[in-house]
């Protein structure tokens, strides 16, 4: 299922670009692939880890995920799931990058 993987890697992308419009240092090892740590970063934590789904996306995700095409096989409601859930976490940091423009 590498595109749970592509759809946690945008996650990762779009915060990374919302930390800069924060003005915020974006971590260049291998903690920037973090998703906590970033949410943390960003201070989303709470608008994101609130709801079950979005939460356990963000768990679950990690860059292994890209080498492991078979970790949810038979499991179509979860998927679907996780990308409903990652669909919603990207719609959130693309408000709050809005609120950077101008």
């Amino acid at each position: 299922m590498r595109f749970l993987y592509r759809a946690g890697y945008v996650i990762e992308c779009l915060l990374k670009y919302l930390m800069q419009k924060q003005g915020i240092s974006v971590p260049t090892d291998r903690s920037g692939h973090n998703l906590k740590l970033l949410l943390t970063k960003s201070h989303l934590t709470i608008k994101i880890m609130t709801e079950t789904w979005q939460a356990d996306f963000i768990n679950a995700w990690n860059v292994g995920m890209r080498y492991r095409a078979n970790d949810f096989n038979n499991r179509e409601t979860i998927v679907i799931q996780y990308l409903r859930a990652a669909a919603r976490i990207i719609s959130i940091i693309e408000s709050e990058i809005r609120k950077y423009r101008g």
